[in-house]
Formats: structure tokens, sequence, C-alpha cells
């Protein structure tokens, strides 16, 4: 884009209310008599100035335009117009460059082929006035060039851009909109809402033309006030070579492939269900029926009752309208999605539900990232619609902790299969492994376990770690290269606030006089793990106890959920049977249960083997962030947890050591030393997962070719 020509210097330094907008291309006749209807403007001409774009013509535009403004009469000096050049072909484009330069608070736009009325712009400024509207269209009637047609009904008329929905001023509610070769909004809030989209604006070899349709559906979405004027009046010209069927049914073709280039701009910003409603097989499947009960019933019906010829060139729209449809969404499934900016992520996460999953997706998508989250499955529309094209990566796909998926072997090889696919369709494949139980239990699910992860850290273009000591989580260099430090951020603000300590006693059915509560997530941890800890919590207990035989002046043990290698807990439930100190609740932690158990705790303990990547930070982080202290195994992902002083370590191979921890923990105030070590703001869920996403952004960057 570069600035042509501009209008007479005393308009410099004006600041006029409106900015009139033409963008044209090899319309020089044409767009010159839209400039004399609004040189012919009763509205005084040092409150509007007029932005005529020239989008690339090759009839030599904009040279007709430099010999027309330098001709003015004297007493049209005063009139401010500028000439700019839009090489990029676009409507949307030419538009967006006016508005960067625009000087007005309201931008008034026209087709080329319009002519305005003398009192258009008088009437526009007059109704902003008076209703305090954000955008306001006028009406729009047809200059007939040609006769008009016998068979060109009144329910046609709005293909030649007639726009007249009411014969006085009156707000328009979604999903009404605009005509879209008159209107005007004001400049701020067209640049709050992002402007026009390429995508559905007209181009040379695109006639897409449901930019302004997108437009108002945003300025509804944002809350902001659309009004009609009637007594704005714009003629457009009814071309003659418009005058056809044929241009009727070419219009219909763009208009139903328009309308799902629209469904997807809307979908972008919707969930992941409705994004695979707008792009999926169902969805073709659909309007393939739709035209056929057009093609085969209707066509049919007709063509026996001898309908009129309005009514065939109706039909005839409709389904060529239904093809177009078609089409254009077998297009966007075929070719990968346009990316504009970041890529496009995929995150696979556990069935269960993930906090740290579903909040690293909403930092994502606040950081204007496509982000749809799958549980242990991979969306075969998602691979197709995001595979790499001419050597550049659309999108990628996350793995969340994939030992913890729990997976039958046929699923599990079902999931391998589509995992499989995604590398051959180009798409990076990134894998969090912040280590689990399943790396000390036995069995032979937990060996499947390890399989998985074990092969997908092996096939991951990056591996992500919560730690900075790589060398020590893996032993082989190949990991160790595609491995990358980005440690998880806390829950702060994410849960409730935990209960008082006295109602989640009572709740709990702990007494009121115990004076230190453990808590250990059992369902995090193999039956192994969690049998030492009742091991060593005994022996510390009889230790502590003031008053032998009574378990209310000692301390307690809280474990929730059931050890996922033994899920019928047989000897957990023995053992908590001897341990009136030791409450057990079998069913697994919900989102609204952590408040209840962080408000009756004060240490959350992880009893952890000696596995170099065993350890689930994200328990750790989500003690720290209610204030509790940590009691963790020595090892290197617990290495870089914020605020150390609130964390115990102890040695993992040594249940003494255990003990030692579970005594000196009591000692230790975790919420008071997240006040002293100032880790609090690294805790914030909102704050933290937004920096955590950026760093991870990073990382996709480089994935991109």
């Amino acid at each position: 884009m570069h600035r042509h020509s501009s209008g007479n210097e005393r308009g410099k330094g004006r600041s006029p209310q409106l900015s009139v907008i033409l963008c044209t291309y090899n319309r020089c006749n044409l767009v010159l008599s839209a400039l004399a209807s609004l040189r012919r403007q009763t509205l005084a001409r040092h409150l509007y100035e007029v932005i005529v774009v020239d989008n690339g013509s090759q009839d030599g535009t904009p040279a007709v335009l430099q010999r027309y403004l330098q001709a003015r009469a004297p007493d049209e000096r005063d009139w401010q117009v500028r000439c700019l050049v839009e090489r990029r072909n676009g409507l949307a484009y030419a538009r967006n460059t006016a508005l960067e330069l625009a000087r007005g608070e309201i931008a008034v736009f026209l087709d080329d082929d319009a002519l305005a009325s003398p009192r258009f712009l008088e009437y526009l400024l007059q109704a902003y006035t008076e209703t305090g509207a954000d955008a306001v269209g006028g009406r729009v009637e047809l200059y007939w060039e040609a006769p008009r047609p016998y068979w060109l009904t009144d329910e046609l008329l709005p293909v030649l851009g007639y726009f007249a929905p009411a014969s006085e001023r009156q707000q328009l509610r979604a999903p009404q909109t605009l005509s879209s070769c008159n209107f005007s909004v004001k400049v701020a809030v067209l640049r709050a809402v992002g402007g026009f989209s390429p995508l559905l604006d007209k181009r040379l070899a695109v006639p897409t033309r449901l930019g302004v349709e997108d437009l108002c559906r945003r300025l509804h979405a944002g809350g902001y006030t659309l009004w009609y004027e009637p007594r704005a009046l714009v003629a457009h010209r009814a071309h003659a070579a418009r005058l056809c069927r044929t241009f009727f049914i070419g219009h219909s073709y763009w208009q139903g492939r328009s309308e799902v280039l629209m469904e997807l701009s809307a979908a972008l910003t919707q969930r992941a269900e409705e994004r695979n409603a707008c792009l999926s097989w169902r969805a073709l499947l659909g309007d393939l029926r739709q035209l056929g009960r057009l093609c085969l019933g209707e066509q049919l019906q007709l063509l026996i009752a001898r309908g009129t010829s309005a009514q065939r060139l109706h039909l005839t729209m409709e389904s060529v309208r239904c093809w177009g449809r078609f089409q254009q969404r077998l297009s966007l499934l075929w070719r990968p999605l346009p990316q504009e900016g970041h890529l496009a992520v995929l995150l696979v996460m556990a069935p269960r539900c993930d906090a740290a999953t579903l909040l690293l997706a909403q930092a994502l998508r606040r950081e204007g990232m496509a982000c749809q989250v799958e549980r242990a499955n991979l969306s075969l529309t998602w691979l197709w619609r995001h595979r790499s094209l001419d050597g550049q990566a659309c999108g990628v796909v996350q793995l969340q902790r994939p030992g913890a998926w729990c997976l039958p072997v046929r699923r599990g090889l079902h999931l391998l299969l589509r995992l499989w696919l995604a590398r051959h369709l180009g798409l990076p494949l990134v894998v969090t492994d912040s280590g689990g139980w399943w790396h000390s239990a036995r069995g032979f699910r937990p060996l499947l376990r390890r399989f998985l992860e074990s092969l997908l850290l092996h096939q991951a273009n990056a591996i992500l770690v919560p730690t900075q000591r790589i060398e020590d989580c893996y032993d082989e260099r190949s990991l160790q290269e595609r491995a990358h430090s980005l440690p998880p951020a806390g829950f702060r603000g994410y849960y409730a606030a935990p209960l008082p300590r006295v109602e989640a006693y009572r709740r709990l059915g702990i007494p009121a006089s115990v004076p230190y509560v453990y808590l250990c997530f059992a369902d995090q941890h193999s039956e192994e793990e969690v049998l030492i800890l009742c091991e060593s919590f005994r022996r510390l207990w009889e230790k502590l106890m003031p008053v032998p035989g009574d378990v209310s002046q000692g301390p307690h043990l809280l474990l929730i959920g059931t050890p996922p290698d033994r899920p019928r807990a047989a000897r957990l439930l023995q053992v908590a049977a001897r341990m009136p100190m030791l409450h057990l609740f079998l069913r697994p932690p919900l989102d609204d249960d952590i408040p209840l158990y962080l408000g009756a705790a004060d240490a959350l303990v992880l009893p952890q083997r000696s596995h170099l990547r065993a350890g689930n930070v994200e328990l750790a982080l989500l003690a720290l962030s209610y204030g509790r202290a940590v009691v963790a195994p020595a090892l290197p992902n617990f290495a870089d947890l914020p605020a150390s002083q609130a964390v115990i370590f102890y040695h993992a191979s040594d249940e003494a050591d255990l003990e030692r921890a579970l005594s000196e923990v009591r000692s230790c105030s975790g919420q008071e030393l997240l006040r002293v070590t100032g880790a609090e703001p690294q805790l914030e869920a909102v704050t933290g997962w937004r920096d955590y996403a950026r760093r991870l952004m990073k990382l996709y960057e480089t994935f991109r070719w």
C-alpha cells in the first residue's frame, strides 16, 4: 500500500467527523460518478473527508483520479480527498487500509457503483447524534441501467443491492444486518472488533460477499448498537449485464460458499464442539441430502405442476446455493485450514478431568491460539484439517502425561494408529512427562502404561519436563536432547477457597482436638507406596501420642481414593481397620472436594519410590497454592518447586527418612513461608498459566517449518 495523492493543503490538520471510503477496481468512470455525488453533499466539507482506495486496477484509475482532483474548481479546494493504492487484491484489504489512515470518528463505506443522495451524509450524522449508535446503515434503491426483466421478482432485488427493511428509523437486532454498499461504523468500534475479514470479502478470483454480515455478527456479539436510517439514501446501479438469469445463479453459488466460510469464522471462536459441527463429514452429508431433496424432489414436483419461470429460477438458485455450500465444505475438509498467526494445538489428556490441562487450554485460547481438548483420543477431523501443507506445520498434538491414561489394549492400539497417522500427516508431537505411580507399581497394567509412555517419548518431537535437571531424568542422550524444562503453574483461584478447619473436621469425622492432619491422594500412588506411608505414620504417631489410647490428641492421616494398581484396596482396608487415626475415603476426589480436603489438612504427603521420573508435581503445586506444606521425595521432578522452604524433602528409598520428614513438617507453616518467600504470584492460576502458555507457544513456533 502506498499513498498516491491527497487533497488540498488547507484541509490538513482538520479533524473531520466522517471518513467516506470508496474502494474501486477497474471502474474509473463509475468511481468518478460516486465522487461527484459526494461533492454535492449538503454537509459542510470540513466535517467529512473522502478516501478512495484503488485495489490494483489495470485501467489507469489512479491517473484518472489524479487528473480529476487537479481539475477541481477554486470553490472546491477545501474538499478533503485522498487517494490510496492497495496492491493486495481483496475488498477487505482495501477497506482495512483506508481504516488505518481514516481521520474521522465514523467510517462511511460506499460501493464505487453507488450514487449518494445530496443529504446522505447529513442524515447519517444526524442519526448518530440522536441515537448514540455504534453503526448506522442507510436505504439502498436501484438505479436501472436497462429495463427490469419480467421474471425479476421483488424477492430477488436484494441480489442487486436493494435494501429497505423499514420505512422509518429503527434499531436492528441480531441477526439483522446492514447493507454492504451503504453502511457506516464508528472507527474505534470497527478497530475493536478486528476490522474486515479477507476470508469473507470479495476478491478477484473468489467473489465471496458476506464480509459485512460477518462484521454485523461480531458487532451484535460485542453488544454494540446498530440502527437503520431510511433517509440516508444511495442509488445502487443495476447493471445491464447483471439483469440475466446467469448472474443470479452464479450469485447463489458464491452465496452458499460464503455462508460456510462465515460459519467457520464464527465457529473458530467457539468451543471444539461447534468447530467440529461446522467442519465435519456429518455436515457435508447434510448438505448433500438437502441438494438431493431439491434436485430430485422439488424439481420433479415443480415440473409436474408446471411452475412459472420465476419459481424455476428460485429453485435453481436454491439448488446452486446448496451445491456451493457442499463444495466449500468439501474443500475445507480436504485442505488444511489457513493459519494466521499461531499454530493450532490438540491437547490430549487422561479420561479423568485434568485441571492443569483445562487451565492450559484456557490460557492458550486467551493468547489467541486455536486449542481443542480430547480425552485419550485424537479427532480424525482435526488431524486432517491441520495436516502439514507444503512443509509447513499447521497444528501440534500435545499428549498430557500419557502414562496416566487408563486404556484397554484395543483402545491403546487404536490410539497408536491415530498417532502414526498424525506423524505421517506432518503434525509435530509434544509429550508432557512428569512421572507417576506406574513407574514403581507391579503388574500387567502398569507395564502397559510404561510401554505406552516410553513409546510416545521416543516418538515425540519435544518432551516437556517440570525440572531443569534433565540429565537426571533420562539416561538416553536422544531423550535429553528433545527435553525442555517447563515447570507448570499453580492453581490459586481455580478451585474454591478452603473450608474453615472446624467445618472440614466435622464433615470428615475428625475430632476437633486433633492438632495436625496429613493428607495423601492415594489414587495418585501405588499400593506399596501408600502402605509405606501408613507404616511410617504409625511409627510417628506412637512416638507423638501424648495419652495412650486417646486418638484425638495425636496427628491424623487422610487417604483419598484407592491405589490404581489395586482398586479393591484389600490390604489398605485391613490397615485402616487397625488404625483409628487413619481416615480412608475410597471415592476419587472431585474438584468440589478439593476445598474440603485441603481445608482440613496441614500438609500434603507424596510417598514415592526412588524411580528418577516418579512424582506428580501438580499435586505439590496444588497444596502450595492452598498454603499447605508438602512432604516430597528428593527426586528431580521436585527440585524446582516454588517456595522450597515450604517443602520437606526425604530420601525416596529410605522409610526412616520419610518418618523424619513427617515429624519435621509439623513445624513448617506453608502459608507463612509463602508470604515470606514471595512465591504467591507464581502460584496464581491465571497469571501462572498465562506465562506457561506463552513459553509453550514459543516452542510451538519452532515446529512451523
